[in-house]
């Protein structure tokens, strides 16, 4: 933006700032003056068509009765049964809906005691014994009850997944079981 542009858009800028300010310290006099006023027809209220006046002739009665009987009371006339009356407001919404009640169906709720499905206890891994490890050959082999076996190979429903120059490890239902060799334990 140019050096020119730039200086014209301060100046607009100051301009307006300056026409903010005055009317907001000018706001006070201009109220004071009557230059900012709303149009008393406006203030009015509209008078009732007669249609209307019809349907407002029950409540302008039932107004003019309770001014009577607080007149009558402030007279000392009437009970004090009267007094009650007149002092309370009649409560008349009785049948309408509660507005902080939902209306969407309620949701059916838990049970008062939660339950507790226990899982069965897994089986013991079985009785393994390692008695050595091949180890240096292409597959390393281990020695487990009696028998040779390489990585992949069940051994009584478990799995070898890795044999290590110190220890085997197995896969029993998807835990992990370790084997070593007495001298490395």
């Amino acid at each position: 933006m140019g050096a020119i542009n730039k200086a014209a858009l301060e100046k607009r800028l100051i301009v307006v700032l300056m026409a903010v300010l005055l009317l907001s310290l000018m706001a006070g006099p201009i109220k004071q003056w009557g230059l900012w006023r709303i149009p008393s027809h406006h203030l009015l209220p509209r008078m009732p068509a007669p249609a209307e006046a019809q349907k407002t002739l029950p409540v302008l009665a039932n107004f003019q009765d309770a001014e009577e009987k607080q007149a009558s009371l402030a007279a000392g006339q009437g009970d004090a049964h009267a007094t009650n009356l007149a002092t309370t407001p009649a409560y008349t919404a009785h049948e309408l809906r509660d507005p902080l009640q939902s209306l969407l169906p309620s949701e059916p709720q838990a049970p008062s005691t939660p339950m507790v499905v226990s899982k069965p206890a897994p089986p013991p891994p079985p009785q393994l014994r390692l008695q050595g490890i091949l180890w240096g050959g292409p597959r390393p082999t281990a020695i487990i009850n009696d028998k040779v076996y390489t990585i992949g190979d069940h051994v009584q429903g478990a799995t070898v997944t890795a044999i290590d120059h110190r220890e085997v490890t197995l896969d029993f239902q998807g835990t992990p079981v370790s084997l070593r060799t007495a001298k490395n334990r």
